[in-house]
């Protein structure tokens, strides 16, 4: 196990292939690509190839065209095999809670309660309450993650999917696809909020066509509810990944115990030193050492 940034952070594959490929075969409909998830061929060929990228990119010296060319070269054969680009993320494909477990471990955000003959009850809740500080609950914080991920996915394949086309498939909406009518936002817009608007424009020397043109374009928004959804929920998806890949790099703490034991995941295996260091720490944490 090792402390590599999470794969799902990689590029995403680039350039011709996807496009090429596109043009030479009918277009696939959105839940035609959704159901290659389903295939097990798909999942394992997608698999190979996201492993095979993350073990070059892994693997310096390289320069950003040499990663860019190993995988364009890797990713045409793909394509013209399934008609689009395996997803970035590898979780996709492959299912398994290992991946975020060994995420946890290494970002730091787990906790050992250690539980003695002696230990009280009060002692248990304010350790747990210490832990809970840095490892918060998540409730959809999976679902919510692979629906981003899949919009990433769909948005990249190179195919012209939409934002609303996502949002439908993705998260099944129906309503809000497109921007309302110019008379629906206005109908929607409160009197109120209507006239302030207004007086803000003339006060900044607006006519009245324009402050009413203002109005119209505020109240309908710049997209469609659907592609904003799928927006921002790609963004928080990216920032969950760069927090991640921050704590990945440098652990936060959760208690003594973990903290010893994430050194361990961390330390390599050849370096004596490393190792030694951790199990010092382990033994710290379990035993505290007596003052000299």
């Amino acid at each position: 196990m090792t402390g590599k940034p999470a794969e799902e952070n990689r590029p995403r594959q680039e350039g011709g292939p996807k496009a090429r490929s596109a043009a030479r075969r009918p277009k696939m409909s959105i839940h035609s690509v959704l159901a290659l998830l389903e295939d097990p061929a798909f999942c394992d060929d997608a698999l190979h190839l996201i492993q095979g990228i993350a073990a070059f990119v892994a693997s310096p010296p390289h320069t950003a065209k040499q990663r860019k060319a190993f995988v364009t070269n890797q990713t045409v054969p793909f394509v013209k095999k399934w008609g689009v680009p395996p997803p970035q993320a590898a979780a996709l494909v492959n299912a398994t809670s290992a991946r975020a477990v060994a995420d946890a471990i290494m970002s730091g955000r787990w906790g050992v309660l250690p539980i003695f003959a002696w230990t009280t009850e009060q002692e248990i809740r304010t350790a747990l309450q210490r832990i809970r500080l840095v490892v918060r609950k998540q409730h959809q914080d999976a679902e919510t993650a692979r629906r981003a991920q899949l919009a990433r996915w769909l948005e990249s394949c190179g195919l012209g999917f939409s934002r609303p086309v996502i949002a439908g498939a993705v998260w099944g909406r129906r309503r809000g696809l497109r921007r309302p009518s110019k008379a629906h936002a206005i109908a929607q817009l409160p009197e109120q909020v209507e006239r302030e608007w207004y007086e803000a424009y003339l006060a900044k020397g607006r006519s009245p066509q324009q402050a009413e043109r203002l109005i119209t374009k505020r109240a309908r928004g710049s997209e469609a509810p659907a592609s904003a959804t799928v927006r921002m929920a790609e963004r928080r998806y990216e920032q969950d990944l760069e927090r991640l890949n921050a704590t990945l790099a440098s652990p936060v703490p959760s208690e003594p115990l973990s903290v010893a034991l994430t050194m361990l995941y961390h330390a390599d295996r050849q370096d004596v030193a490393e190792v030694s260091r951790g199990l010092v720490a382990l033994k710290n944490a379990l035993i505290q050492p007596r003052p000299s």
